[in-house]
Parts: C-alpha cells; structure tokens; sequence
C-alpha cells in the first residue's frame, strides 16, 4: 500500500460516521485517515464498506487549519458489486455545524469499468477549517446488465487525504 503524504496528522483526526459501514469491510474503524491507500484488493481492510447506502462521514482535523485541497479514495470493482458513487460531495466547515461545499462531482458510475482505485476531489482556494464532511451517494441499484441487477450496490472509500 501507498503511504498518504497527509499521515503526519492521522492520529489528531477523529472520524464520525453519519451512516455507518458495513461491518464486514470495516478497515479496523480508521482506513479513512490511516496513512494507507487502498488497492484494488477490496477484501483487505485498507477500505471501508457501505452496502445499498450512502457513506457520510465527517473528520475532525483537531485544530483549524488553512487547506487547500481535499481528496478521497474510492474503489470499483463492479464484478464485486463494488460501484463508484453516483455523486461525491466535500464539505468544510470551521464549527463543525455549518458546512460550505468546495467539492460536487457527479460520476458516471453506471458504465461498465475495470477493477480501479479512483482519488477524488479538488484543490480550492486556502480556507481555515476544522471539519471536512465527505458525502458519497449511492446508486440506485445494480444496472440491467450486471448479473446482480437490481440488487443493492457496494461504496468503498479509503484514505480522505487533507492537504
């Protein structure tokens, strides 16, 4: 695995779930801000798993700081049911209470794809925050022409990178 240039910091950052993750890809409750990128290996515990919802997490950077630029790890791996999100959205917030957007992309996660590790996101111009929220929609379902169709799809995110 890859080490995150943004580990120096790792263990002052606290994650709260806003939907929790899939107990069976649990990424020890920290591969969000371990120091470690994903492979396209999903079953080993770099990733964290959301099954037929959506992934919303918020970090907190422990004290404000000016950041520029903010991504996420995401995993596809659709013959494992493992889709891209439908939409990512990065928010950032000094309170913790009121978040401003600095980051929407909706992905075409639907087409037919190859096993692939994606980073998301975006520099923007310097802000002083404390809080990033990371909100990653789900699909609908499965499309016709995978073999699970209509079945509920799976979100695996890693590494939230702050820089």
């Amino acid at each position: 695995p890859l080490y995150s240039s943004a580990a120096s910091d790792v263990y002052k950052r606290q994650v709260e779930y806003l939907t929790d993750y899939h107990f069976k890809y649990h990424g020890f409750g920290e591969a969000l801000v371990d120091g470690y990128r994903g492979t396209t290996d999903y079953k080993g515990q770099l990733w964290q798993g959301w099954e037929g919802s959506d992934a919303e997490v918020v970090l907190d950077l422990g004290k404000e700081q000016s950041v520029k630029e903010i991504q996420v790890g995401v995993l596809v791996n659709q013959s494992a049911w493992i889709f891209s999100p439908a939409n990512v959205e990065i928010l950032v917030s000094k309170d913790g209470e009121n978040f401003t957007s600095v980051f929407v992309e909706k992905l075409d996660a639907l087409t037919s794809s190859v096993s692939q590790v994606e980073t998301i996101g975006s520099e923007f111009s310097p802000q002083k925050v404390k809080f990033v929220k990371v909100i990653a929609k789900k699909i609908d379902g499965l499309p016709e022409w995978h073999s699970g169709k209509g079945s509920s799809a799976w979100i695996f995110l890693d590494e939230v990178i702050v820089k």
